[in-house]
């Protein structure tokens, strides 16, 4: 979901629902059964929603996702400066997500308004020829002229920012490389959880004769989740057939029937699990509900976590809040998130991680004692509280680079078009 997030300031003596008054999300599109819970009706921030663009599809015959994308941020920011030019709205910040194709805009239009973008990852990285940055096929000659305009077009604006956050330290790199030409560092701002949302592990409900693996991930293809039930297959001969058959693994996430990709995974994933003859072992679970989310962290051995290069992941924050141990890919973001003594960060070889797991059902203790570890790590450096220090800092960097930045804009910009035009076609 494409999100521009305009915040109209409070006092910090306000309190919560007070304070949303002061903030308008505008986007493209808001589902109530795959946005977070505040967008929900009934929540804190559906109220805040302003949805404009919906008319603009988000392919046409499965194609030309990326240009509509960019096509409905445009319109999706037109629709914010009228606002701001009829006095409907007015903002003291503009902080966006996703793609940085507003900030152009914003920078021409609306001068005055600091522009702070949240960089997830450049998305020139995340094309069907390429899976987080690492290439896994050759574009068509046809692909790489549709895009590399398109890729052109985020340098350029990502340029605009009066600051820009990641999610960590990898994407800090992975993004530098990805656009050397911007001279300003990215600041690094880990997402938080909702930790009101979830009990700690000394509440859980107390174990069951099963052991549950977990696997929480949205139905994409580069979220690997193949691996999980090859690591619970590996298990078989690993743990007496009595203890085995006691195994259980869930495959949670978000799934959107609507999206190609969602469906078609599913369906290879339950043709794997078939073949392997794991049927009574494996529950998939599309789409859960936030209790059932919570409670399958609470109870389950371990949180399998597979996709590889993640450039951060909110599921083993969540997993280790819950007292739930994570065993994740040594690369990305999990080797920042997942600490010492809280879980286990392996290879691409699923004997690794099927050892792993095999600690954690024989020894007992183990999972109580990582989890609690786990448990202190998420509060001290990943709560609500260390992000909203964290967000306070990204807006005042972008409220003053703003102040010095105003000078000679519309030249700037003017000149820079040029030069970016001229680079895209070298």
């Amino acid at each position: 979901m494409a999100t521009s997030l305009a915040s109209k300031g409070g006092d910090d003596n306000e309190d919560s629902n007070s304070k949303n008054d002061h903030i308008k999300i505008y986007t493209t599109v808001c589902s109530p059964q795959h946005c977070f819970a505040p967008m929900k009706p009934g929540g804190p921030l559906h109220n805040c929603l302003k949805l404009r663009g919906t008319f603009i599809p988000a392919t046409i015959f499965n194609k030309f996702t990326n240009a509509l994308s960019h096509l409905r941020l445009i319109y999706l920011t037109l629709c914010l400066v009228v606002d701001v030019y009829t006095r409907r709205e007015s903002f003291d910040v503009l902080i966006l997500d996703v793609l940085p194709t507003p900030l152009l805009l914003a920078a021409f239009l609306l001068p005055n308004l600091p522009r702070a973008y949240y960089c997830h990852f450049p998305d020139q990285l995340l094309t069907r020829n390429q899976v987080n940055g690492v290439t896994v096929s050759k574009p068509s000659t046809l692909r790489f002229l549709y895009r590399k305009p398109l890729d052109s077009l985020e340098s350029f604006c990502t340029s605009f920012s009066n600051c820009t956050a990641v999610n960590s330290n990898f994407t800090k790199d992975v993004f530098l490389s990805t656009f050397p030409k911007i001279n300003s560092l990215p600041i690094i701002l880990y997402p938080a959880i909702e930790i009101k949302n979830f009990i700690p592990p000394k509440r859980a409900p107390p174990a069951s004769s099963e052991y549950v693996l977990l696997s929480m991930n949205r139905f994409e293809r580069k979220k690997n989740i193949e691996l999980a039930i090859k690591i619970l297959d590996k298990l078989r001969g690993m743990l007496k057939s009595t203890l085995f058959k006691k195994v259980k693994l869930k495959i949670a996430g978000g799934y959107d029937i609507n999206n190609k990709e969602n469906v078609d995974y599913l369906e290879e994933l339950m043709e794997l699990v078939k073949s392997s003859n794991l049927s009574s072992q494996v529950t998939f679970l599309p789409s859960v509900s936030d209790s059932l989310r919570a409670s399958l962290l609470q109870t389950s051995v371990c949180c399998l976590y597979t996709p590889s290069r993640e450039h951060f992941g909110i599921v083993p924050l969540e997993a280790m809040y819950a007292g739930c141990p994570v065993v994740a890919r040594n690369e990305g973001g999990p080797k920042e998130t997942v600490g010492e003594g809280c879980g286990w960060l392996c290879g691409e070889d699923e004997v690794e991680w099927a050892e792993k797991v095999c600690l954690l059902i024989n020894e007992e203790g183990l999972k109580e004692e990582m989890g609690e570890k786990g448990h202190r790590r998420v509060i001290e450096k990943f709560g609500e509280e260390a992000f909203e220090d964290g967000v306070r800092d990204f807006i005042d960097r972008a409220v003053q680079a703003n102040g010095k930045d105003k000078g000679s804009l519309a030249i700037w910009i003017i000149a820079a078009a040029v030069i970016g035009f001229v680079a895209t076609f070298k």
